[in-house]
C-alpha cells in the first residue's frame, strides 16, 4: 500500500478557500500533492473542484486552449 499523504492546517485551507475557482491541477501543483489525492480530499470535504467555463474564460484562458474549448471545465476536474 502506498504512503498515506498528511495534510496540514494550511493546505485544507487553501483548497477549501480556491476550490470552484481555480483548476484542480493548479491547486495540486501549488500544495505539492497528487491530482488524485487532491480529488479525493475535496470529495471527502464535499468539495467541487469544477471551475466555471466564465472563471476560466476570465482567469485561466490557458485552460480552455490546452483543453479543448468548451469541455474544458469538465476536462480539468476530472
Amino acid at each position: 500500500m502506498g504512503r498515506r499523504s498528511t495534510w496540514t492546517q494550511q493546505e485544507l485551507e487553501y483548497v477549501e478557500r480556491v476550490a470552484g475557482k481555480v483548476p484542480a491541477p493548479v491547486i495540486a501543483r501549488a500544495i505539492n500533492k497528487p491530482l488524485s489525492t487532491l480529488k479525493t480530499k475535496a470529495n471527502v470535504m464535499g468539495l467541487g473542484l469544477r471551475v466555471p467555463k466564465r472563471i476560466l474564460e476570465k482567469h485561466w484562458p490557458e485552460y480552455l486552449r490546452k483543453n479543448g474549448g468548451s469541455h474544458a471545465a469538465n476536462l480539468v476536474h476530472s
